[in-house]
C-alpha cells in the first residue's frame, strides 16, 4: 500500500487508535481537506473488523465496548462534502447497519438524510447480511470480502480494460 500510496504521490494516513475519538478526528481532518479542494472528490472508507447488528465494533476508549452505528457512519461520510463516497464494510452483520427495522418514528431525520444523499453519490459494499457473519480464512490472515476487494482493486475488476476499477465493476466483480 504505501509503495502504491508513494507512487501516486500520496503519503499513508497517520495511524490512529480505531476509537470514535480517532474516527472523528480523521473525518474532521479529511473535512477540512476537501473543503479546500479544486476538483472533484470520491472518498473511500473501508472497515474491517467486527460487526453486530446495525454497528461497527470500535477500540473502547471507556468501559467495555464502543461502536459506531451504520446511520452515524453515513452521516458522517455524508457531511464530509464529497462528491462521491464508497464504503466497504468487512463485518458479520455488516448489510444490517444501512437496513433498519423497527424503532422510534425517524421519518423527519431520514428525509433530511435522504436531501442530503441526493447531491451525494453512495456506494455500499458490505461482507455479510445482516443476520449473518463474514466469512474468514486463516491462510488469508483476514476476510474472503477484504481479499476479493483488494484483488478487485488491484485491476481483476476492471471490467473494460481502461485501468480504472469504477465501483459498477468492483461490485459484479
Amino acid at each position: 500500500t504505501n509503495t502504491t500510496l508513494e507512487a501516486a504521490g500520496l503519503s499513508m494516513p497517520v495511524h490512529a487508535a480505531p476509537t470514535r475519538t480517532g474516527l472523528s478526528r480523521a473525518l474532521a481532518e479529511l473535512k477540512s481537506k476537501l473543503a479546500r479542494r479544486t476538483r472533484p472528490a470520491t472518498v473511500f472508507f473501508f472497515y474491517a473488523g467486527h460487526g453486530l447488528t446495525g454497528r461497527l465494533l470500535l477500540e473502547p476508549e471507556a468501559g467495555d465496548e464502543a461502536s459506531i452505528t451504520g446511520k452515524e457512519l453515513k452521516l458522517a461520510l455524508m457531511e464530509l462534502g464529497a462528491d462521491h463516497v464508497e464504503l466497504f464494510i468487512d463485518a458479520c452483520r455488516s448489510q444490517s447497519l444501512f437496513t433498519e427495522r423497527g424503532g422510534p418514528d425517524l421519518s423527519q431525520e431520514i428525509a433530511s438524510l435522504e436531501a442530503r444523499a441526493a447531491s451525494t453519490s453512495f456506494g455500499v459494499l458490505t461482507a455479510a447480511q445482516s443476520d449473518k457473519p463474514a466469512g474468514e480464512a486463516s491462510d488469508l490472515m483476514g476476510g474472503f470480502f477484504s481479499h476479493v476487494l483488494a484483488s478487485g482493486l488491484a485491476g481483476a475488476a476492471d471490467a473494460d480494460g481502461d485501468d480504472v476499477v469504477r465501483f459498477g465493476e468492483l461490485a459484479a466483480f
